[in-house]
């Protein structure tokens, strides 16, 4: 419903304080099996969207990614997180995509 730069600040906190006893990494895992109902996982940008946003709360630089497959022929994108430049999911993660936008 908004442009997904909108969209993504939208996503941005007012108030910085969960905290997760997990790592980066292991709540992408959480939030596939959460978020996967009778069998349908969500799309890549839906997981990427809930996971960007719990990252932010807990105040961490996340960073939601587009890409495109290195060898690409046509425009079928992927999303995934990165902290500090470093690929934490949802999985597959980055899975080999070049990226081409960046949200903080």
């Amino acid at each position: 419903m908004h442009p997904l730069p909108e969209a993504i600040q939208r996503l941005r906190p007012g108030a910085v304080g969960a905290r997760y006893p997990m790592t980066a990494r292991g709540l992408g895992v959480v939030i596939v099996r959460v978020l996967t109902v009778v069998g349908h996982e969500p799309r890549c940008l839906i997981k990427a969207l809930v996971h960007y946003r719990l990252l932010a709360e807990q105040g961490l630089p996340a960073e939601l990614v587009i890409g495109l497959e290195a060898d690409a022929r046509d425009h079928t994108a992927h999303a995934w997180v990165e902290l500090d430049g470093v690929d934490v999911g949802p999985p597959p993660g980055r899975a080999g995509h070049v990226p081409l936008a960046r949200y903080h």
